[in-house]
């Protein structure tokens, strides 16, 4: 339900393409899922909606919470106590109510105010690591995936280079051209690559897997969700 073509990720998008400080700014960049997920979408998307991430900058806005009430004394106390006396007297119950509060010392409301900024300060810091860190994740993960879809290609290949190569074997051991053990060394090897062949899809399905959860997407969604692979990113993405 998520519109990954949305503001946020097209400004995240931006900001991949164009880092504080490097001079007038890059040409606008157009995120469009439509013909497939690049990986410079897929960090702009995984920035906008990694779960940790959403919750390292949610947990990040307490510390200015604090801030905005730092210049506040403590709220007051209201006591209210209760007495009896054990001993036969006229009047043994004694009732007496109260109220207190804190009186700060000079300046403690200003380090409050301070050490809740610098904190401030801190938490956000630590989100731009995760960031960082998030974009390096995605891009390792993804020239694993594609890595794994390449190997893919390459074992179908052979494996249909194969298959006919079977199939001429067979001819030939029919007329006697070959022996028949030859023959199923050809069989055997297709199956040996055949059986390479799944295991590789199996470790590109768990890759891609990985990259859907980096990206903030249920599994149950990514049918719909085309990854375009590439074991050579660009610094600048293609738009």
């Amino acid at each position: 339900a998520r519109a990954l073509d949305g503001d946020t990720v097209r400004d995240y998008a931006q900001r991949l393409a164009d880092p504080p400080g490097d001079g007038d700014g890059a040409q606008p960049v157009t995120v469009d899922p439509s013909d497939g997920i690049t990986l410079h979408e897929a960090q702009a998307i995984a920035l906008a909606f990694n779960p940790d991430l959403r919750i390292a900058r949610l947990r990040a806005q307490v510390p200015l919470a604090r801030h905005a009430h730092a210049e506040l004394w403590d709220d007051p106390q209201l006591h209210f106590d209760v007495l009896r006396i054990l001993e036969s007297v006229d009047k043994p119950w004694i009732a007496g109510v109260g109220i207190g509060f804190t009186t700060p010392l000079s300046g403690r409301l200003a380090a409050e105010r301070d050490k809740a900024w610098a904190e401030y300060s801190a938490a956000w810091r630590e989100v731009a690591v995760a960031e960082a860190r998030l974009v390096a994740d995605m891009h390792a993960q993804w020239i694993e995936w594609s890595a794994r879809h390449a190997e893919m290609e390459l074992l179908g290949d052979q494996i249909d280079r194969l298959s006919a190569i079977e199939a001429i074997a067979d001819r030939l051991s029919a007329a006697g051209e070959i022996g028949v053990t030859d023959a199923r060394v050809v069989k055997i090897n297709r199956a040996t690559l055949n059986r390479q062949l799944e295991q590789v899809e199996a470790d590109a399905r768990a890759a891609r897997l990985k990259l859907l959860a980096l990206m903030g997407l249920k599994p149950d969604a990514s049918d719909d969700i085309e990854l375009v692979a590439n074991l050579l990113s660009p610094s600048v993405p293609a738009s």
